[in-house]
């Protein structure tokens, strides 16, 4: 539940704004954003002083915000699920830690993000998760994505993302900067695996599944029910938890 003021008037508020997302769903019969994307797994390399320690195991979805095929000007995406365990299910373990990146920085660029984001290639552009978090002992932290170049550059971006991936040559740098000071360190480093055969339409990420790191202020508060009631409405179910498996 919110811990401050203008978090619960982010909560309360979110709602509302829901509905809105709902029935975008309903309309596209899929996400309201990022209706399509790819899905990997990964592995995660925490570095040694990095001030959080990240799960070793990763899900890592790549996808454009606006068109279901068209390569449009668009804002693309990268959502990181981050476990413990070997993930091979949709659904979520109770410590496992979503992350919802877009290619751009502040809320108020999404206006403009379109004609920003280098959107034929999701390796030439860095992921921001636009609102704050928290970490230890109440650090307020950003937090960034910036995937390595491919040396593959023609065809579709997804054909050059599923080459590069075939390749060895997709590794996403997790970087992080406390709010009050300038300057961003990696604290891992996410190899982008192989390609993932899920039911993407039972998948459902949430900014509020989460673990290291919380989500911190009014932004984040709004979003919980923008993701929940779009998600409600969405085809697909999540499969049973038993389909997890531990290492």
């Amino acid at each position: 539940m919110p811990a401050r003021f203008s978090e619960f008037i982010g909560f309360l508020l979110g709602y509302p704004l829901g509905l809105f997302f709902a029935l975008g769903s309903l309309f596209r019969n899929a996400r309201f954003f990022h209706p399509r994307g790819l899905l990997f797994c990964g592995e995660v390399e925490t570095l040694p002083d990095s001030p959080v320690i990240l799960p070793s195991h990763a899900m890592i979805r790549f996808s454009g915000a606006w068109w279901k095929t068209r390569e449009w000007p668009d804002v693309l995406g990268i959502t990181i699920r981050l476990s413990k365990r070997k993930i091979n299910s949709t659904n979520a373990g109770p410590d496992d830690q979503d992350l919802l990146l877009a290619s751009f920085r502040r809320p108020w660029e999404m206006f403009i993000a379109p004609f920003t984001t280098e959107h034929h290639d999701f390796q030439e552009n860095s992921y921001y998760a636009i609102s704050p978090f928290t970490i230890n002992l109440g650090t307020i932290v950003d937090i960034m994505v910036e995937p390595t170049s491919g040396s593959r550059t023609s065809g579709t971006r997804e054909e050059k993302l599923t080459g590069n991936v075939l390749a060895g040559n997709v590794v996403l740098r997790v970087l992080m900067k406390e709010r009050k000071k300038k300057g961003w360190r990696m604290i891992a480093r996410i190899r982008v695996m192989e390609e993932m055969y899920l039911d993407q339409e039972a998948l459902r990420f949430h900014p509020f599944q989460a673990n290291e790191l919380r989500p911190y202020g009014f932004l984040q508060y709004l979003r919980y029910g923008p993701y929940k009631m779009s998600q409600w409405v969405r085809p697909g179910k999540e499969v049973s938890g038993e389909e997890m498996t531990t290492d």
